[in-house]
């Protein structure tokens, strides 16, 4: 995700993986922690057997996971979290993780197997397992059902296709329409090429174009921290100390306490773990795995690349100094605080005394009070100007609590009238500032031993690798809300969940993430509640013997 979530987003966010968290850990305590228990038998779970039921082999349906949650969406996630947290988002990313793995491991028992007392053979999904049950749980299944291609739908607007975008936007902005347009009709027809035939060989493709752009994604990164590697080290070691006790003030990045490293993980990091919850055990349950037991394990290898990725990634943007570090660009109005001086430490910019309240003159784009700071979440700005609709802004701002909330312009007779206030966002700073997730990640690549090939490289994979992930998810996505429905309705609702790609290259970032924030939430809890009430289940089929 390329834009920080805040307000009723970030609160549904919390409460999403607060419940998820707390089924967690019951699934683990009461499961013997599967995550390190069944390590060495996850590894096992990629082999296949061939007589076992289902349609692929249980290593891509490995490598596919692994797409959706471990490529473009944890590279592009961790880039923003560094940027609004520090090093200390590793920490936590770590813990999601962990949390995460024991979740799929329990999805996938559900998902290969039925309900009890039921003859009707492995339930497919979660959603669908939950349908077989009696009472409640019958209910949260329709719940889920629902729940799950709409999130995916918001899935692949807010966190591939932001993130998609952001990095183009960066990079590439001379081919940022053309590449939008490709990835946005690519990705509805790849899913619906894997919806239609379920033995198809459109998923060993697409898996392997997504495997691949992670591994080039991993390569890059990896060359950036050869180049700095004492710097990027220091990015494991310092990483659980500034999650518990904040970042300090490095460069221009002004540091953040504990309460804004861990909403800045959990904003980025939660909502790419539980986008695809519901649709993990869909997936999973199409391998031909050596016994269910094998590919439950391999359900945790995803999130256990994920948080892999996470690490790499954040050591190559502290070892190439991209974090703390004011570069030349630009931020819309409306995502900027007013200071009535500037900052210099977290707890500086934290007092609200500080924060300007009243009005701001802008003539032929320069601010005439030169008194006040403007500044990003983490940092002030160097020497900004102020552009409208592209052109040299001439406006006067009302601003409450550093905050823009009125905008006025001169009319032809030079007299200041109220505009409305949508105004506000065509109003745009550039200078001196830093940079934001998916600018950093750019920098950060340019500044290994591939140079301005490495750039480019990042840029193809990264684009690549989210239509890749989105035509997996809206495969998975429409076959968990219903494994038994007619192909053409698969592929109908597949194209429809991989339209959001389309959505989130072209509309505003700030509003596809929200949405998905929302999103997420929701399904965490709904995700969450099914699990822990069907606790007794895995654990009794995690103990159990056989296929």
């Amino acid at each position: 995700m390329t834009h920080p979530l805040t307000g009723w987003p970030l609160l549904a966010v919390l409460m999403g993986g607060v419940v998820a968290a707390l089924a967690a850990l019951t699934l683990t305590i009461r499961g013997g922690v599967p995550q390190l228990a069944r390590l060495r038998l996850a590894v096992l779970g990629l082999g296949t057997d061939e007589e076992a039921p289902g349609t692929q082999r249980a290593a891509v349906v490995t490598l596919a996971a692994t797409t959706t949650v471990g490529g473009t969406a944890v590279v592009v996630s961790t880039a923003s979290a560094v940027a609004m947290g520090g090093t200390g988002v590793l920490f936590w990313f770590w813990s999601f993780a962990f949390l995460a793995a024991a979740l799929r491991h329990a999805e996938a028992w559900l998902a290969r197997t039925d309900a009890p007392g039921a003859r009707l053979g492995a339930s497919g999904s979660l959603a669908e397992r939950l349908r077989r049950e009696q009472g409640l749980l019958r209910g949260m299944g329709f719940v889920l059902g629902l729940l799950v291609p709409v999130t995916a739908t918001l899935w692949c607007a807010g966190v591939l296709g932001a993130g998609a975008r952001g990095v183009l936007s960066a990079a590439s902005p001379d081919v940022e329409r053309t590449a939008s347009i490709a990835a946005s009709l690519l990705a509805p027809l790849l899913a619906g090429l894997l919806a239609w035939r379920m033995r198809s060989p459109w998923m060993v493709v697409v898996a392997g174009v997504g495997g691949g752009c992670l591994l080039v994604a991993f390569v890059t990164m990896g060359l950036v921290v050869v180049v700095e590697s004492g710097r990027a080290l220091g990015t494991l070691a310092r990483a659980a100390s500034e999650a518990l006790g904040g970042a300090p003030q490095a460069g221009a990045f002004s540091g953040a306490i504990p309460a804004e490293v861990l909403a800045a993980a959990a904003g980025s990091a939660v909502p790419v773990l539980l986008g695809p919850a519901g649709s993990d055990g869909a997936l999973v349950a199409l391998a031909r795995a050596t016994s269910t037991r094998a590919a439950a394990a391999a359900s945790m290898l995803p999130v256990l690349g994920f948080a892999a990725i996470a690490t790499l990634t954040a050591m190559a943007l502290v070892g190439s100094g991209v974090y703390f570090e004011r570069v030349p660009t630009s931020r819309p109005l409306d995502a900027l605080v007013v200071h009535r001086a500037p900052f210099d430490s977290a707890s500086q910019r934290r007092e609200r005394e500080r924060l300007y309240e009243g009005y701001l003159r802008v003539q032929e784009g320069e601010l005439r009070d030169v008194t006040v700071a403007l500044a990003t979440e983490r940092a002030t700005i160097e020497a900004p100007r102020f552009f409208r609709n592209g052109v040299a802004a001439d406006v006067a701002l009302h601003v409450r609590e550093g905050r823009v909330f009125r905008i006025l312009a001169p009319d032809r007779h030079g007299v200041l009238q109220e505009l409305d206030r949508r105004e506000i966002a065509s109003v745009t700073v550039s200078g001196r500032m830093l940079a934001n997730g998916p600018e950093q990640l750019v920098r950060a690549a340019g500044r290994g031993a591939l140079g301005p090939t490495g750039v480019r490289l990042l840029v193809v994979v990264l684009v690549l690798g989210a239509t890749a992930a989105c035509a997996i998810l809206a495969f998975s996505a429409a076959l968990g809300a219903r494994p038994q429905a007619p192909a053409a309705a698969r592929v109908a609702l597949a194209v429809l969940v991989a339209s959001g790609l389309g959505a989130g290259l072209w509309l505003p970032s700030q509003w596809t993430a929200a949405a998905v924030g929302v999103a997420a939430g929701l399904l965490g809890m709904s995700w969450g509640i099914a699990l822990l009430a069907r606790a007794s289940d895995v654990v009794r089929l995690a103990r159990s013997s056989g296929r």
